[in-house]
């Protein structure tokens, strides 16, 4: 449970107040679970005025109103907690979340295209080179783990192997039978895999490994 969470937090903060990483463990939870923005906000403002706090936190604290619940701070989040943290399982969790962020914005900006191509010509795109030749892609886009996006009839995109992408929103396949919930993940999880290159040629939207987040 988040609440009992944040108590064991704020226990921690009160027996180790010069210790930062348990504010922005509360700020944290505040966010990503309870969607308090407003207190995330406040945690993170006060771990900011921690001796050698990191300076993220005061970056996050300044940050969360403008862009409370939207992509760009759910990524410096991650970011975050991927950069400080000595835990590995916490790390790749970060990993992955980092990747999911990058293939929902990759298929949101994929489909603006394939919607405009529709726009324009009646119909959807049969293939990204249709895409290409109206100068709008270079090269074929692959998702965080260099696989090629899959582009369907009606316009969507999707990913392959949408199992080695847990927590994304978009691009999976409608056929799957087997699909991860992001609601039913606890905050901390082991996993997030490998790194695979991606195959020549193709255009890496976002990678982990590459931005160094992997």
């Amino acid at each position: 449970m988040p609440e009992r969470a944040i108590e064991l937090e704020e226990f921690g903060i009160r027996n180790n107040p010069n210790e930062w990483r348990l504010y922005y463990n509360e700020g944290f939870i505040r966010y990503m679970e309870l969607k308090d923005y407003a207190g995330a906000a406040e945690v993170f403002a006060r771990g900011a005025r921690v001796p050698n706090a990191h300076p993220f936190m005061a970056i996050l604290a300044g940050r969360m109103a403008e862009h409370a619940g939207d992509q760009q701070m759910a990524r410096m989040m991650w970011s975050t907690s991927y950069q400080t943290t000595k835990d590995n399982d916490v790390r790749a969790n970060a990993a992955a979340h980092l990747r999911a962020l990058q293939v929902d914005e990759d298929v949101t900006h994929l489909e603006g295209l394939t919607v405009r191509y529709q726009q324009r010509t009646g119909r959807f795109p049969s293939s990204f080179a249709e895409l290409q030749g109206e100068g709008w892609l270079r090269g074929t886009p692959a998702d965080p783990l260099g696989r090629p996006y899959q582009l369907m009839p009606n316009g969507r995109v999707e990913v392959r192997v949408p199992d080695d992408l847990p927590f994304i929103q978009k691009a999976r396949l409608r056929d799957t039978k087997r699909q991860r919930s992001p609601s039913s993940c606890r905050r901390i999880r082991p996993g997030g895999g490998g790194h695979s290159c991606p195959p020549q040629g193709a255009t890496v939207f976002g990678c982990p490994r590459r931005d160094g987040f992997a």
